[in-house]
């Protein structure tokens, strides 16, 4: 694929003849994007392009721009219909998304520094994945009835998120405690980590939990999953270096890669004998974790294919099924 660099600033040219920027080093806090690289359209940005550029405050664009344009500092395409990023470093507290907007991009809010409210107007129908990851002082979401899709890891590692409003009666979203849940397809998005919950139950009919579902609930310490789950998503419990206790139920499947990566006081889990898949270092840097297994299962020769400490769980007769 070829690249190229302009000014410290790294762009990427597409098959189809576009150009996306890449890479971005540290400039001023208002970023003029081009339209045009080396006659090749700059049509996006890629999501964590800004992380290392310093502070970034605004947006704007070449005048007569091919392919983007600012609405106050905030970055969209050309149509206004999809939010493509949001700065940084922007000032203020609230951000409400200009009516007219379809799509928040991938990884649009990510790493937002100030927002701590937002609020989607009615005609979004799709937040892609990690939209609001990553921002330390977000505290509310309000979602409208509109939203079609919901992508993966889209509240991730924001630790004060407390309040994501859903319209009552939404198709497929639910809002029950402190957890986001899509009950059209039984996935437990995530747990919202602002409210400090230290001992909580998932919700019941549950299938699957999301990737980072629980990314940034750094104070949990016990949660309860009831029988019908099927599936941890990879890095489930990323970084809860509170969690001491993890029940899970029997007739859970597969635990995804890291999926309780960074669980440091965990000390004690019980892999049900129905596990047949435990994904790339799901127990990485669980320093004091020994693993409860029943002799024979797949935990027990997981545990022994990589030398991972278990003890064979004691079944007296009446456990027996």
């Amino acid at each position: 694929m070829q690249t190229i660099e302009k000014n410290g600033w790294i762009f990427e040219i597409r098959d189809s003849g576009e150009a996306v920027l890449t890479e971005c080093e540290r400039g001023a806090p208002i970023l003029t994007l081009p339209g045009w690289v080396d006659g090749h359209p700059l049509t996006g940005v890629e999501y964590d392009v800004f992380d290392h550029a310093g502070t970034v405050e605004a947006f704007q664009t070449e005048a007569n721009h091919p392919a983007l344009t600012a609405v106050n500092g905030v970055l969209f395409d050309k149509s206004r219909q999809r939010l493509l990023r949001y700065p940084m470093d922007r000032r203020g507290e609230e951000y409400i998304v200009p009516a007219g907007t379809r799509e928040i991009a991938f990884g649009a809010f990510a790493g937002a520094r100030e927002l701590k409210r937002v609020t989607l107007p009615e005609g979004v129908t799709a937040i892609e994945g990690r939209a609001f990851a990553d921002c330390p002082a977000l505290t509310k979401v309000q979602l409208p009835g509109s939203i079609a899709s919901f992508g993966h890891e889209v509240f991730s590692g924001s630790p004060l998120l407390r309040d994501v409003d859903v319209p009552e009666g939404h198709p497929f979203l639910s809002r029950e405690g402190c957890f986001l849940v899509d009950r059209k397809e039984s996935i437990l998005l995530c747990c919202l980590p602002g409210g400090g919950e230290t001992a909580l139950t998932a919700p019941e009919d549950l299938r699957f939990v999301d990737e980072y579902a629980f990314h940034g609930c750094v104070k949990l310490q016990k949660i309860h999953f009831h029988h019908g789950l099927r599936s941890l998503g990879r890095y489930a419990f990323y970084h809860c270096s509170a969690l001491k206790t993890v029940e899970l139920p029997a007739n859970l499947r597969s635990i995804g890669t890291r999926a309780f990566s960074g669980c440091t006081e965990l000390r004690s889990l019980y892999i049900p004998e129905s596990v047949t898949s435990i994904e790339y270092k799901a127990f990485n840097n669980c320093d004091k974790l020994v693993l409860q297994v029943d002799k024979g299962s797949y935990a027990d020769r997981y545990c022994r294919q990589f030398g991972f400490p278990c003890r064979h769980r004691v079944q007296w007769p009446w456990m027996r099924s």
